[in-house]
């Protein structure tokens, strides 16, 4: 067996940048505004920033409990190890949105 807390997975860190100017609306009530965001800046700036690696969520051992009506007992088999770790795509990767807003 593994000791607990033997294993975890690698810290993740993201910085998100919004930049957004109001500006006046045609009429009295209503507002505009400019905005540039970049969701994980890290990234944006170098590739090797901002990345989010895993440990797989795999099962590593099947195993199966039993209750013979006094005490409850565990059986594992088939024990798997653990997997290489995983990159996301999605949550290392950056996004940039530039856009205008009016509000009525």
């Amino acid at each position: 067996f593994v000791d607990r807390g033997q294993h975890y997975s690698p810290w993740y860190a993201r910085l998100n940048f919004k930049f957004e100017q109001m500006l006046p609306g045609l009429r009295t009530n209503d507002q505009s505004s400019v905005f540039f965001t970049i969701r994980n800046l890290g990234n944006f700036l170098n590739d090797e920033w901002g990345i989010y690696n895993f440990q797989s969520d795999h099962d590593i051992v099947d195993g199966q409990a039993l209750n013979d009506g006094v005490d409850q007992y565990y059986i594992y088999r088939n024990f798997r190890g653990l997997r290489d770790k995983g990159r996301s795509g999605r949550g290392s990767s950056y996004l940039v949105k530039i856009g205008f807003s009016y509000r009525f």
